[in-house]
């Protein structure tokens, strides 16, 4: 819900900058309606009906010839539904797709009906910011692989069939979340068990709160110790230093001057003192200290922890284990979120109802009925 707010709140900026406060955008555009006869009253050169929407022409050709996405899964409609068309009577074929190619004809109309009420209401600035925010989020597809575009654009096709058609899904999601964003809120009484529902699905994500730790280590390598006489066994010299640190720190002596004094690790001139960390984060050799830290209470020193590298005496500073914000610490935010949810699914339930209501008005169902023949002339042909 929240991965575009940032641009979100800039097309927000830029409409109250541009035209002083923002009215709520009514979709008020019309499509045009063509008619239900062998003449239709808008049609391209080659005599094929056109569907008039906000002043874009919708052709046949691009509902066929533009992939997108129906039922979860990225279709080109044309060759999609030809394939079922050379085995199917005209009839079952018409009957059984013609909501698909109704939900799929109500995107397109729906993603220039949103582009135009954004366009009316900040003007010019809009292009910009939607396409700074697009290359932006594709950018990132490409970091996760070194910058590398070739490999992001193997997962957008893997994903999103294309960057073409992820572009325009990306901008249907950001105008999409821009019209919620200006909707009038519902901010009514919320019963308090259905704040603590929408707490209990939150917290996992936005108030977790992470374990930490915070230790001083002594670390000893074997591997790395200066030894007067070549004859002596490394490792067991590394467990009588070990073992003689260890009851220097029970007589009570410093920990971190005795780091400073001993300690081979990348902390010894902090004392050993480790900036406070995530125990799961820690990776080898340094996991079997966070198993004995998450075992000890602040102030406690453990016994020489052996591996295969190293040795290590750590004293626990501190320990904060994981858990949740309480509820009463975050239930404005709740209350917010709930807010939210609550006047996105009425903005989005009247917009769908909206763009339905124009479509069964102007008889898209006619434009829909020549994109099924000339899916199934098409497939005919080629048997």
């Amino acid at each position: 819900m929240y991965r575009y707010s940032i641009c979100i709140l800039l097309l927000i900026a830029l409409l109250v900058g541009g035209c002083g406060k923002p009215e709520e955008p009514v979709l008020t555009y019309d499509v045009t309606r063509i008619s239900s006869g062998d003449d239709y009253k808008f049609v391209n050169s080659q005599n094929e009906p056109v569907l008039l929407v906000a002043g874009e022409e919708i052709t046949p050709d691009e509902i066929l010839n533009t992939p997108t996405n129906s039922e979860n899964k990225f279709i080109v409609p044309g060759e999609y539904f030809g394939i079922f068309a050379q085995s199917m009577e005209f009839d079952n074929f018409k009957e059984r797709f013609a909501g698909q190619m109704l939900f799929i004809l109500a995107d397109y109309i729906s993603d220039i009906l949103l582009y135009k009420s954004a366009k009316k209401e900040i003007g010019d600035s809009l292009d910009e910011y939607l396409d700074k925010s697009i290359e932006g989020e594709i950018k990132k597809i490409a970091q996760q692989f070194g910058g590398d575009e070739v490999k992001a654009d193997e997962l957008i096709k893997q994903k999103w069939y294309d960057r073409e058609t992820y572009k325009k899904l990306l901008k249907r999601e950001i105008l999409t979340q821009w019209f919620l964003s200006t909707q009038k809120t519902d901010d009514s009484f919320i019963p308090y068990r259905q704040l603590i529902r929408k707490y209990e699905s939150m917290k996992d994500e936005n108030f977790a709160i992470e374990p930490e730790i915070e230790f001083r280590s002594i670390d000893i390598r074997p591997s790395r110790l200066e030894l007067t006489d070549p004859n002596l066994d490394r490792n067991k010299y590394a467990e009588d230093l070990a073992n003689e640190i260890y009851s220097k720190l029970k007589s009570g002596e410093d920990f971190g001057e005795l780091a400073k004094q001993y300690s081979q690790g990348h902390r010894k001139d902090f004392g050993g003192l480790w900036d406070p960390v995530n125990p799961e984060s820690l990776a080898e050799p340094f996991d079997v200290i966070a198993d004995t830290a998450i075992k000890m209470n602040p102030g406690e020193i453990s016994e020489p922890i052996k591996t295969d590298s190293y040795i290590f005496i750590i004293k626990l500073e501190k320990k904060k284990p994981a858990g949740y914000i309480p509820f009463e610490q975050v239930q404005v935010d709740v209350r917010k979120a709930v807010i939210v949810e609550r006047s996105q699914k009425k903005a989005l339930s009247q917009l769908d109802e909206s763009i339905n209501q124009q479509m069964e008005r102007y008889e898209t169902g006619v434009f829909v009925e020549y994109c099924l023949d000339k899916i199934y002339k098409e497939s005919h042909k080629e048997q």
